[in-house]
Formats: structure tokens, sequence, C-alpha cells
């Protein structure tokens, strides 16, 4: 919910500004990019790619570009 949400938010940041390393697993970018100083993208179980929260604009066309290129693929096979 929204108030959860907003705590752990709050909770992670302070984590974050004192130097605490946090672990974070999420499939919505825009959480990350505002809560992390750095972002590993997973694929096959290996960091294949590591981004800052300001290289979002590169991360955004790098990942979801190859995730678009495989999904059409995908799709193509199918049908």
């Amino acid at each position: 919910d929204l108030e959860s949400t907003r705590v752990l938010s709050s909770v992670l940041t302070k984590l974050r500004d004192n130097g605490k390393t946090i672990i974070i697993t999420s499939h919505i970018l825009e959480s990350l990019i505002s809560l992390s100083n750095k972002i590993h993208y997973l694929k096959n179980g290996i960091i294949s790619r590591s981004f800052h929260p300001e290289d979002a604009e590169t991360m955004h066309k790098e990942i979801f570009h190859e995730l678009d290129s495989s999904i059409q693929m995908q799709i193509d096979n199918l049908l």
C-alpha cells in the first residue's frame, strides 16, 4: 500500500545516506533509480551490466531494447 511504500522508501534512503549497503531486487526500475547508488542488471543469474541512477535513460534504452528484441523473437517463433 502507499503508506508502507513510503515508510520503506524513507528507511532505505536513510540507510543509504548512512553508508549502508542495501541489496534490493525489483522489476520496477523507477524505484531502484530513486533509491540506489548503483544498479546491477542480472541476466541468467550473472551481472551483465551496471549503471548509476543518473544513467537511467541509457539503462532503459539498453535493457528494454534487448528485452523487446527477445520478446519479439519469441512471439515470431510462436506465430
